[in-house]
């Protein structure tokens, strides 16, 4: 029954840590159409928010069977990554709102402050390479 336990585990790495690479391109992507429109389409804002919600649940998961598994302890680095950096935007994001609406501006019209498109390139490219090295090490 271990090896059972054992053997989806390895299956679910290797499909977590290929979805990561994906969710890294996806972001690379995300952040270069962010800087040739002013308004993302709301079809991309949309795909792009449940793929991270996916990714979400999975590190959640992965945590729990990279664990479970006694997978090296750098296998854990891109779920708590992904984990922490979705509680961190979640808080900059509500800190930012109620800031701007404070101000009078409506949410509906605002725009993805400068600022963000060079950390979501920076961001995407550490979890396109660290995900990949960690796929290709640990196969």
């Amino acid at each position: 029954m271990k090896k059972e336990s054992a053997k989806k585990g390895r299956k679910f790495f290797k499909a977590y840590f290929i979805l990561a690479i994906i969710f890294a391109l996806v972001g690379l992507l995300d952040s270069f159409i962010s800087l040739g429109y002013s308004h993302v389409p709301i079809l991309w804002q949309i795909f792009t928010g449940l793929f991270a919600l996916a990714i979400l649940v999975l590190s959640v998961i992965a945590l729990v069977i990279f664990t479970k598994n006694k997978f090296k302890k750098i296998t854990l680095v891109i779920p708590i990554y992904y984990l922490a950096v979705t509680i961190l935007s979640f808080l900059v994001g509500v800190v930012f709102g109620f800031v701007l609406v404070s101000q009078g501006r409506p949410i509906g019209e605002l725009s993805i402050p400068s600022i963000f498109i060079p950390l979501g390139i920076i961001a995407s490219l550490f979890e396109l390479i660290f995900s990949t090295y960690i796929f290709l090490k640990f196969k």
